[in-house]
């Protein structure tokens, strides 16, 4: 925990100091290209970084230059975004997100989201509900730690089908996104059998995991400005972070069926 967050009970924080991989690590962690196109892009536990031109994302950029974001709450920040013009300026990206679709489908937009720099983890929730329309209380807001999506709150047997997250850095420096290298099929048979049976959809393996293998190290991957990482965030452990970064943090965030096209068979 840093300063005046407040980090739910139980919540895992990856712990510094980072380090390069060793080449062994480097190994089981990258597919070379002869790999990737012999075994494809894997939905569930496939993860990669892509690129998004400049021009792509000039018009939403110009929008969100004029918003001054620092001084604006999320949800005034969502509100000035639904303008039909600036709803204009967001066609162009999902237009060339179509190149990195599994199959042809139709995206869900989950947002746009703002964060707070200096952040080891960045997803946060409230410690109580508010009323709809209520500003929120900074005091209120709790940090999860290392956590698993369940968008789809498939079972166990079911999640590495679910959709994908494909989520862009709108913002001026490098933000990291955290995961562990382990799908949930993989936590389901590190754990004891009735910890499972009594969760079938999964909900909590992340959580149980970390608490039996609290040493079990997080990867941190780099996404650049103007880059997008592809990820199973319903089928593995992770969140994102801003930790060196001196600006505002800013997502934007899509559930698909995403892949990169070098690995697709």
């Amino acid at each position: 925990m840093s300063g005046h967050r407040s980090y739910a009970l139980n919540a895992f924080i990856p712990q510094p100091p980072w380090r390069l991989p060793n080449s062994a690590e480097y190994q089981l962690l990258c597919a070379d290209n002869s790999q990737a196109n012999l075994l494809g892009w894997q939905l569930g536990s496939s993860i990669g970084v892509c690129r998004i031109p400049d021009p792509v994302l000039t018009p939403l950029i110009t929008v969100l230059e004029k918003l001054e974001l620092a001084t604006l709450s999320r949800q005034h920040f969502l509100e000035r975004l639904r303008s039909p013009e600036n709803k204009q300026a967001i066609l162009p990206i999902i237009q060339f997100l179509h190149r990195y679709f599994l199959f042809p489908h139709q995206p869900k937009l989950l947002g746009f989201y703002l964060k707070q720099p200096g952040l080891e983890t960045s997803t946060a929730t409230l410690a109580q509900l508010r009323p709809s329309g209520q500003a929120i209380d900074p005091d209120q807001v709790v940090y999860v730690g290392m956590h698993l999506d369940s968008w789809e709150v498939a079972p166990i047997e079911r999640r590495h089908r679910s959709r994908n997250r494909l989520c862009i850095n709108l913002g001026r420096e490098d933000r990291f996104f955290l995961f562990i290298n382990l799908t949930l099929k993989d936590l389901s048979d590190a754990l004891d059998p009735l910890e499972v049976k009594n969760d079938p959809n999964g909900v909590r393996l992340g959580e149980l995991f970390m608490q039996r293998y609290p040493s079990y190290p997080v990867v941190k991957l780099k996404v650049a400005p103007g880059e997008a990482y592809i990820a199973p965030t319903d089928n593995l452990i992770h969140d994102a972070s801003s930790i060196d970064k001196q600006q505002i943090d800013l997502t934007m965030t899509l559930l698909g069926y995403f892949g990169l096209p070098f690995v697709m068979n």
